[in-house]
């Protein structure tokens, strides 16, 4: 069996490939034919090799379809379709473009069948999406009416979304011609390298989405152009424009982006050995570019497309007015900021997430200029009390790949500007991910425990044996500690909340109550010396008064803890 297998010599076809097309993490063979409507076969990977049966996943004909020129030296290479994920959903999706050249739209042999275009009006909005037989009346004449006066013609981007079980119809949106050296309709390609290997088309996320969007040189040129992908298997409608004077089919993005030039992926230049690419070097998500020859790397970081400085990800909120002067304001940096390796120094999260690290409020009555407002020495409006900043810190972030969860952050730190803390601690397993284990609130320095709130979850099979988990609060226990005369931080208060078992269960001596009951217990006091101990008072309160015999005080309420000033003991029924 060959993994990946490919037709003709210059109009490669790929019709055998190996991809997770179910979106399980394992790679799944693909098999299909040359023909434009052969079908799919899918051997779905089991995790110890592939199913016997195939499943059929339409008739999508080859997988990739990729032409290579025979001149110059790497030669030109033109994918007209991939597979890759377009929309963000895990699964690859079918892209694919015009493969062909209109000098002859009749000729069957040059694959006109899938070509579709998208006719523009004069201010550039789709009218219709058209297929290249309707164009012509005649091998060489448009026919009349079809393209408003004013109006344009350009390529169309074609999309087969993936939907775990086959592909769903094509999606269209209009798409730029990259071909500078053809006058006639020229084709447009997914991705594109001239004779010299350079690649100067391709798709690439520079917005910080997550999405990929497409962008081109013009053949290598100075400029980087962009046509944003705005999910739903399309690329945005008003991102093309035509320029004056060209071709019939010719187009390119409006958007330029700032500081790029020259090819994507650059081979050599000159005669010297240089190559480039594109890479997620920092780990925030965007592609830098490194580029090598004979000496040391460069490297330059990406900065989103629609972002106000690096710190910043598309489509984030940045800042809030409320209204009556008052700001909220939000700072983001990359989940690589942080360690993410658990307790066994191995990385548990394989991708990068925007995350909040700092946050602003403002009261509208302080400016502090022009620094660095989240600077509590350079922002004045801090330490005045006008404004309030945080800090947030990350720890411990888990994606498990067997049951494709993101399990959340195992650790969240707030801190103020005088580096007091807020420590929040999450379950990370299966049934009780997200949910709060731990709170708890230092000093600076983690000197102190000023208060400390522990809930114990608890996640049990369901009784009526249909295959679901019922994940409960079992206990809440908040200790709370007080500054003494002498200075000394000590714990003066802990409270446990018991949650409801599951229907039909029992406790020995009493019956299962419904709601949660609470006991408070242990006022305690530390004097100077840390194993110096005495109890203050001691308080239980609950729904039942047979909720007694649950802690062994049978019909004293006193056995339940000892007391030296008071004990109150109030129940209801």
């Amino acid at each position: 069996m060959n993994v990946e297998e490919t037709q003709e010599q210059n109009y490669q076809r790929t019709y055998k490939f190996l991809s997770d097309i179910n979106g399980d993490n394992l790679p799944d063979y693909v098999v299909t034919g040359a023909a434009d409507n052969a079908p799919w076969s899918v051997y779905l990977n089991n995790g110890s090799g592939f199913s016997s049966a195939a499943v059929s996943y339409g008739s999508m004909g080859p997988i990739r379809r990729r032409y290579v020129g025979s001149l110059g030296t790497p030669n030109p290479a033109q994918t007209n379709q991939d597979l890759f994920d377009f929309n963000g959903d895990g699964l690859p999706d079918i892209v694919s473009n015009t493969d062909y050249q209109a000098t002859n739209p009749f000729n069957p042999a040059l694959g006109e069948a899938r070509t579709i275009y998208a006719v523009l009006n004069s201010s550039l909005d789709v009218v219709q999406y058209v297929h290249i037989d309707d164009l012509y009346c005649s091998e060489t004449q448009f026919c009349p009416g079809i393209i408003p006066a004013g109006g344009g013609l350009v390529n169309a981007l074609e999309v087969f979304l993936n939907n775990g079980h086959g592909f769903d119809p094509p999606v269209y949106s209009p798409f730029p011609g990259v071909n500078d050296f053809d006058p006639g309709l020229s084709g447009g390609y997914v991705r594109y390298s001239n004779s010299q290997g350079d690649v100067t088309q391709d798709f690439l996320d520079v917005t910080g989405d997550g999405l990929p969007d497409l962008v081109t040189t013009e053949d290598g040129g100075a400029t980087w152009r962009v046509s944003v992908n705005v999910g739903s298997g399309r690329l945005a409608d008003d991102s093309l424009e035509i320029p004056p004077g060209g071709p019939i089919g010719r187009s390119r993005p409006t958007l330029v982006l700032a500081g790029a030039s020259g090819p994507i992926r650059d081979m050599r230049s000159s005669g010297t050995l240089q190559a480039s690419e594109m890479q997620d070097w920092n780990g925030d998500g965007l592609p830098d570019r490194i580029t090598g020859a004979n000496g040391p790397w460069t490297l330059r970081p990406m900065e989103s497309l629609f972002s106000t400085g690096a710190t910043n990800r598309a489509w984030l909120m940045k800042r809030a007015n409320d209204g009556v002067g008052g700001v909220f304001e939000v700072e983001f940096v990359p989940s690589t900021a942080f360690a993410h390796n658990g307790s066994d120094a191995v990385p548990d999260l394989p991708f990068p997430l925007w995350v909040v690290s700092a946050s602003r409020q403002t009261d509208g009555t302080c400016t502090p200029g022009a620094v660095d407002v989240f600077d509590p020495v350079a922002n004045t409006c801090i330490s005045s009390g006008r404004e309030r900043v945080l800090y947030y810190e990350y720890a411990n972030g888990l994606y498990d790949w067997a049951t494709k969860q993101f399990r959340g952050f195992g650790q969240v730190t707030q801190l103020d500007v005088f580096g007091s803390k807020t420590v929040n601690t999450f379950y990370q397993d299966e049934h009780r991910r997200g949910r709060l284990f731990r709170t708890e609130v230092r000093t600076p320095g983690d000197e102190y425990v000023v208060q400390s709130a522990t809930n114990t979850w608890l996640a049990i099979p369901s009784s009526l044996g249909d295959g679901r988990t019922q994940v409960y609060l079992a206990e809440s226990v908040t200790m709370r500690s007080d500054l003494l005369a002498q200075g000394l931080l000590t714990p003066s208060a802990s409270s446990i909340a018991i949650g409801p078992l599951m229907r039909g269960a029992e406790s020995p001596k009493h019956a299962v109550s419904v709601a949660p009951w609470t006991r408070e217990c242990l006022h305690l006091a530390r004097m100077r010396a840390p194993t110096s101990w005495r109890v203050k008072s001691t308080q239980l309160r609950s729904w039942q008064t047979r909720s007694q015999a649950r802690f062994g005080c049978g019909s004293d309420p006193a056995a339940c803890g000892r007391s030296t000033r008071q004990l109150t003991v109030p129940f209801s029924s």
